[in-house]
C-alpha cells in the first residue's frame, strides 16, 4: 500500500468512526463537554436547577493520590457557587461501583483544598455517573445518594454528593430528552439544540472533524505506546522469572531470591516446580 493509500484508508477509517460516535463514547463526550453552555445545560437537567452557572470546565483531567495512584475525569466543572461536578459515563456497571464513586469523591477533596484550608471551607462536591443501563435496576431516571445518621433518618450534611443518572431511561423531560441525545449518531435526531449545535461541529464542518481525526490518531499513538510499554513490562517480567529459575537451580535460598527478584513466593513456588519438571523430561535427540 502506497502512502497515499494509507492516508485515504485512515481517513475513510476515522470518518466511518466519527459518524458512529454518540455521546456515551467517553472521549467524544469529553470533547464535546469542554463547552461549558453544554455542561450547564446537563448539570441544569440533572439537579434541576435552571440557575445554575458553569464558569469552568476541564475534561480528561488526571488526578494522582498521595500513594502515586491516579484517577481520570471525564469531566471536572465549577459553578458560580463554588460547587464541584465530576461528571463521567460509564457504558459498563463495572466502572460505575459505589466504591469507584466514592474514590472519585474523595479524590475531589483531596485536590480542591489547600494546605492550611479549614474542613468548614471544603467545597460542596458532585460526583455524577451517567450509566448505560439501570444501575439500581429499580426504573428511575436518577438516584440520589446522601450519607444517613442511621439513628436519626438525618441526613449527615457532609455537602458530598454522588448521583447515578440512568441512560436507558429517556422520559418526556429536559433531562430525558438529553439522554435520548446521548444515544444519537445523527444530529438530526437530537432533541436539545446546545448540544446539536456542538455535535455538528465536530460531526458536519471540516474543523470539527479534523479536530477529531486528530484525537483519534493521539488515542492510537497513546494505544500503540501502552502496548509497547506493556510489551516491555512483559520482556522485563520474563527475565526476572529466568534469573530466578537459575538462583532456584543453584540451591539459593529462596527468600534470598524473593528479594532480590521482587517475585512473590507463589510465583517462586511456581518457577521451582516448573524447574523440575524440565528436569525430569527425557533429553529429545538433536537432529542430524
Amino acid at each position: 500500500m502506497t502512502k497515499e493509500e494509507d492516508i485515504k484508508t485512515k481517513q475513510k477509517r476515522d470518518s466511518e468512526r466519527i459518524a458512529s460516535l454518540t455521546l456515551m463514547d467517553d472521549v467524544f463526550m469529553s470533547k464535546v463537554f469542554e463547552d461549558k453552555q453544554c455542561v450547564e445545560v446537563l448539570l441544569q437537567a440533572i439537579l434541576d436547577k435552571k440557575d445554575l452557572t458553569v464558569v469552568n470546565v476541564e475534561v480528561q483531567r488526571s488526578i494522582a493520590s498521595l500513594q502515586g495512584r491516579s484517577v481520570r475525569l471525564d469531566i471536572l466543572a465549577h459553578d458560580s457557587t463554588g460547587k464541584k461536578y465530576n461528571i463521567e459515563v460509564q457504558n459498563s456497571n463495572s466502572g460505575a461501583t459505589p466504591k469507584r464513586a466514592r474514590y472519585n469523591s474523595s479524590m475531589l477533596d483531596a485536590n480542591i483544598t489547600d494546605s492550611g484550608d479549614k474542613y468548614e471551607d471544603l467545597a460542596e462536591t458532585y460526583v455524577i455517573f451517567i450509566t448505560a443501563q439501570d444501575y439500581f435496576h429499580a426504573g428511575k431516571a436518577v438516584y440520589h445518594i446522601e450519607r444517613i445518621v442511621t439513628e436519626t433518618k438525618r441526613q449527615f450534611g457532609d455537602k458530598s454528593h454522588i448521583i447515578y443518572v440512568n441512560a436507558s431511561t429517556q422520559e418526556d423531560t429536559e433531562l430525558g430528552r438529553i439522554m435520548h441525545d446521548f444515544h444519537c449518531t445523527q444530529v438530526k435526531d437530537f432533541q436539545t439544540e446546545t448540544l446539536a449545535n456542538r455535535v455538528k461541529y465536530f460531526k458536519e464542518t471540516e474543523s470539527g472533524k479534523r479536530r477529531l481525526s486528530g484525537m483519534l490518531e493521539e488515542m492510537r499513538a497513546e494505544s500503540r505506546e501502552e502496548g509497547r510499554a506493556e510489551g516491555r513490562k512483559e520482556g522485563r517480567e520474563e527475565e526476572k522469572r529466568k534469573i530466578a529459575k537459575n538462583l532456584i537451580s543453584a540451591k539459593i535460598p529462596m527468600d534470598t531470591i524473593q528479594e532480590t527478584s521482587g517475585l512473590s513466593k507463589e510465583i517462586l513456588i511456581a518457577l521451582e516446580k516448573e524447574l523440575k519438571e524440565e528436569q525430569g523430561k527425557p533429553a529429545k535427540c538433536a537432529a542430524n
